[in-house]
C-alpha cells in the first residue's frame, strides 16, 4: 500500500521530466502527509530526539553546546518515569529534566548530575530534577563508520530513535521521606518494577497515538512487545554499561514476541552506612543514596517498531523479490 501511494505521487512528476507526458499538477499530499507524520513527530519530540527538538545533547549534532557534561535540552519522556515512581495522592508533582553525560564527574572535567527533590508544603507540591542520556544503535564505533553513514544518509538500515534513554531518577523511598516527611518509609517501596511499568506505558502511548491503519496492520502482522522484570545492577558503571534487552521469546499464544527488560540501579537512603559501615564518606563523593535509575524505552523507538521493524517477520519481501530488486 505504501509503495502504491508513493508511486501515485511521483510517477506523474517523473513522466513529465522524461518528456513522455504533459506536465500535470501533482496530487496534493500535504494534508494526508501531515496527518500521517503527526504521531511520529510527537513521539520523537517526547523522546527529545537529537534529530528533532534536542540536537544539543551527548551524541547529537550540537553536542558542543554541552558544558561540563550538562546540556541545554531535555527528554520529556523521562518525566513520565519519575511520575511512575513518585506520584503521591493529594500532592502535585513537578518534574524537570536535563540531558547530560551520565558518566560525568569532576575527574573527567565535568560535574556530578544527581536527582534532587524539593517540597512546598503550602501548595503540596514536590519538585524533582532528573537527568537523562540517549543511546543509539550507532553509539559504538563500527567498521569504516558504516552505521554512522547509514544514519547520516537516512537509509533506513539504522533506527533513528534512541535505542534507550538512560535516566537518573529519585527513589520512591526518598520521595516519601524527603518530600512528605514520612521518615519511617522502608526501601521496600522501591520493589516494584517501575522501569518496566514506564516502558509498557511508552508502548501503550505508541499504540494509542499511531495511525488507525498502522495499528490495524501491526495487530495483524506485527511482532508484539512484552515487558520483563527489571534487571538490578550493583553500581553506577555496571548500570551505565548495561542496555535495554530485546529478547525474542514465546508469547502466550505461541507467537514469537520481543520481551523488553530494563536495567535498573536502586540505592536506599542509608546506602553509604549500610555498605561501608563506620568509614566516613569523603566530602568529594556525593551521597550515593536515594537513587532509582532506569533504562527507558523511548516512545519514538516504540513508534518505529510499530510502523516498520515489527513487520519484518511476516511482511518483509520474499528473498526472490529482494534479489530482483538488488539486481
Amino acid at each position: 500500500d505504501a509503495h502504491a501511494a508513493v508511486a501515485r505521487l511521483v510517477a506523474p512528476f517523473f513522466e513529465a521530466r522524461a518528456g513522455v507526458a504533459s506536465p500535470v499538477r501533482a496530487p496534493l499530499a500535504g494534508p494526508s502527509t501531515e496527518e500521517f507524520l503527526k504521531p511520529i513527530i510527537a513521539a520523537y519530540e517526547l523522546e527529545g530526539s537529537r534529530h528533532f527538538n534536542a540536537p544539543a545533547q551527548i551524541g547529537g549534532p550540537d553536542e558542543a553546546k554541552c558544558v561540563k557534561g550538562g546540556c541545554p535540552t531535555k527528554s520529556m519522556w523521562t518525566k513520565e518515569a519519575q511520575k511512575t515512581i513518585s506520584q503521591v495522592d493529594g500532592w502535585s508533582l513537578d518534574v524537570d529534566n536535563e540531558y547530560v553525560d551520565c558518566s560525568s564527574t569532576p575527574l573527567t572535567g565535568g560535574e556530578f548530575h544527581l536527582p534532587v527533590i524539593k517540597n512546598d508544603t503550602a501548595s503540596k507540591t514536590l519538585s524533582i530534577t532528573t537527568y537523562a542520556q540517549g543511546y543509539w544503535d550507532d553509539a559504538f564505533p563500527s567498521w569504516l563508520d558504516w552505521k554512522q553513514l547509514l544514519d547520516k544518509y537516512d537509509t533506513g538500515f539504522v533506527a533513528t530513535s534512541a535505542e534507550e534513554l538512560g535516566t537518573k531518577l529519585l527513589s520512591r523511598q526518598c520521595t516519601l521521606i524527603h518530600g512528605l516527611g514520612q521518615v519511617n518509609t522502608s526501601f521496600g517501596v522501591d520493589d516494584p518494577d517501575f522501569c518496566a511499568m514506564t516502558n509498557a506505558k511508552a508502548y501503550r502511548w505508541a499504540l494509542a497515538n499511531a495511525g488507525r491503519a498502522t495499528v490495524a496492520r501491526f495487530q495483524k502482522y506485527g511482532q508484539k512487545y512484552t515487558f520483563g522484570k527489571d534487571i538490578p545492577k550493583a553500581g553506577g558503571p555496571l548500570f551505565l554499561d548495561a542496555h535495554l534487552a530485546f529478547e525474542e521469546v514465546d508469547g502466550p499464544d505461541g507467537e514469537k514476541v520481543i520481551q523488553v527488560s530494563a536495567p535498573t540501579q536502586k540505592t536506599e537512603l542509608d546506602y553509604w552506612k549500610d555498605h561501608f559501615g563506620p568509614i566516613p564518606r569523603p566530602t568529594s563523593i556525593p551521597d550515593p543514596g536515594c537513587f532509582h535509575y532506569c533504562k527507558l524505552l523511548s516512545p519514538a523507538r516504540a513508534i518505529e517498531w510499530i510502523y516498520t521493524d515489527s513487520l519484518r517477520v511476516k511482511r518483509s519481501l520474499p528473498n526472490s523479490e529482494r534479489t530482483a530488486i538488488i539486481v
